[in-house]
Parts: C-alpha cells; sequence; structure tokens
C-alpha cells in the first residue's frame, strides 16, 4: 500500500476568494485574480540554512506561487521540506519513498488541500504487478480564487537519451496524463520536468514513431502494467511525451526567461513544462531566473530583486512560472 505524507500549515490569509453564485458571473476573466502555479526542479534543497536552501527559499518567495510542484526531492530532505514549507506559510503533500531512486516529487500549496495523492502504477494501471513509473507522481486539489476547483499534478518524466530511457519517459508521461486526470475537478494542470525538448523533437522526431516493444536495459523490478501492455499490443505507444499528455487534452503554455530565451537549464534546453486543459488560459507567464531582475518583469513578483547568482546557486533548472484563469 501507498504511504504518503501530508502536513499542514497555517496559510496567508486575505487571499481573495470570489462566490461562483455571486458576484463572479458578472466579472470577466480580466477582472479575476489569477491562481498562480509553478514548477521547478530544485536539484536537491540542500541542508536547512545552507546557501542551497536559502537560495530556494529566496526565489520561492520572489516567485509566489500558490502551488508549487518540486521535483528532485530527496528522501532525506523530508525535514528540510516541511522546515521550507512553514516558514513560506504552505501545506506540502509528498510520498514517502519512491519506485526507482530517491529522488522524489511534491508539491507545495497556500491554498488549502481538498483531495491529494500520490498514485503509484498499481493505481493507475489496476494491474496489482505493475512498477513502471520513475517517480510516483504527486496530486492536489485546490479552489482558485475564482471559485473554480483545480487539480494540479507534478511528475519527473525518466532522463536521457538511450532507448530505455525513451521508452520510460515515454511511460511515465503516460502515467502522467492518467495520474493529472485522476481527481474530480473543473481544471487540470499537469507540470514538471518533462526532460523533452519540443524542438529536439521537431529536428530529430524520436524513433521509433510508437513502442511495440520494449527495449533492453529497463532497471530490476520494472514491470510494464496490463492497461499499457495492451497498448504497446495495438496501435503502439507513441514515443512522444506532448502527443501522449495531449491525448488527455492537456496543451502545453509557453513561458520564456524575460530576456527572451526559453531555457529552464543552465544547458539551454526547455524541458521543464506546464499543461493545461481547455477550460483554462495562461494570463502571464515567465521562466524565472535571477540573472534577469534587471528587465522587465513577465509575471508580477514579490519583495525585493534578488542578486544575479541566486538562481544557480539553489539549483541547475529554473522555476516555470504560470498565472493561469478560466476561459
Amino acid at each position: 500500500m501507498l504511504l504518503w505524507l501530508s502536513w499542514g500549515c497555517t496559510a496567508p490569509s486575505g487571499l481573495p476568494q470570489l462566490d461562483p453564485t455571486d458576484s463572479a458571473t458578472a466579472l470577466g476573466p480580466s477582472d479575476l485574480v489569477p491562481l498562480r502555479i509553478a514548477t521547478w526542479n530544485v536539484e536537491s534543497l540542500g541542508e536547512s540554512g545552507s546557501e542551497q536552501y536559502e537560495a530556494t527559499r529566496r526565489i520561492l518567495v520572489r516567485i509566489d506561487a500558490d502551488v508549487v510542484g518540486l521535483e528532485e526531492v530527496m528522501e532525506a530532505e523530508e525535514d528540510a521540506l516541511a522546515r521550507l514549507a512553514t516558514e513560506l506559510g504552505y501545506h506540502v503533500v509528498q510520498p514517502r519513498g519512491n519506485p526507482f531512486g530517491d529522488a522524489h516529487n511534491a508539491l507545495l500549496s497556500r491554498l488549502p488541500i481538498e483531495q491529494s495523492a500520490a498514485p503509484s502504477s498499481v493505481h493507475l494501471s489496476g494491474d496489482p504487478s505493475a512498477n513502471d513509473v520513475t517517480r510516483w507522481p504527486v496530486s492536489a486539489s485546490v479552489t482558485a480564487p475564482w471559485g473554480d476547483r483545480v487539480a494540479v499534478t507534478v511528475q519527473h518524466c525518466k532522463a536521457g537519451f538511450g532507448l530505455d530511457d525513451q521508452y520510460r519517459r515515454s511511460v511515465d508521461a503516460h502515467r502522467l496524463g492518467q495520474a493529472a486526470l485522476r481527481i474530480e475537478a473543473d481544471h487540470h494542470v499537469a507540470m514538471g520536468d518533462i526532460n523533452d525538448d519540443p524542438s529536439d523533437l521537431e529536428a530529430f522526431p524520436p524513433s521509433p514513431a510508437r513502442w511495440s516493444f520494449a527495449p533492453g536495459g529497463l532497471p530490476y523490478g520494472y514491470e510494464l502494467g496490463d492497461d499499457v501492455q495492451e497498448i504497446l499490443d495495438g496501435e503502439g505507444l507513441r514515443n512522444h511525451a506532448f502527443e501522449l499528455l495531449g491525448s488527455f487534452g492537456l496543451r502545453r503554455t509557453d513561458a520564456r526567461q524575460a530576456d527572451g530565451r526559453e531555457a529552464t537549464r543552465d544547458s539551454g534546453r526547455l524541458i521543464d513544462h506546464v499543461l493545461i486543459t481547455d477550460g483554462l488560459e495562461p494570463s502571464a507567464a515567465e521562466i524565472y531566473d535571477s540573472e534577469d531582475e534587471d528587465l522587465p518583469d513577465r509575471v508580477n513578483k514579490a519583495g525585493d530583486a534578488l542578486q544575479p547568482p541566486d538562481s544557480r546557486q539553489a539549483s541547475d533548472h529554473f522555476p516555470v512560472v504560470v498565472d493561469l484563469l478560466p476561459r
């Protein structure tokens, strides 16, 4: 049985809440307060009080998101994450353990969490022997400032360029789509380190285009669920994360750094993404890099400008920040 941890803390009050049965019906999208979500591969938090931890804390304060999906939180950092959440006024949900490796996902929310889950391959597939996700996705639902219920799911798909990596990334993307829609809500968001760059996929179309077989090199204990095996035996599983997520009704949002670049990593690749269902629309978005603090904001930020080195002290990835409104 999957066990997961959820800590609660007192979230800041005063966030505007619109009653959909009252004045909200008379307001257009431009009058509503957006729901700000963010995804960030933190490359571990670091010990409490360390330079990395403090840089991470400063950036989270600066981007001021209602819901934050974190990737690469280490198992040994559960206490550090709980402390960080308490310091910043967030509730936190993270799984206890991980199927492969000790870097897992977590969700922070300063809005009350109505439902949360960290479903395993067994839960998503219905196959009691399935063990085919690299990391358990983490989901939570909240009520947006305009009154709709929004379910947010974070995942860190398999990295690498080998056939086994591509195969596992395809399965991870399929499972992310399942997990994103699993919680009943008015709108759904899937986000995280997808480990695919749209420009790479366009320039170098994946081969094979669809999986009809499992390549060699899969880790010990990896067991494909019967539901995905049926797809392999039929039309084949797409070898394309965004096409897979698109089949679940999830479309990728556009975000750029303040200087116009699309990179979410120091390497220049765009691999961290936010995807949304059709009922949502981004009103603003930014890939936050503290080196761009002297440039005009793409999203409004909280507090004072940070120092240029902060982003690189915190992680080798940049957070993707998106303000969402109903369409």
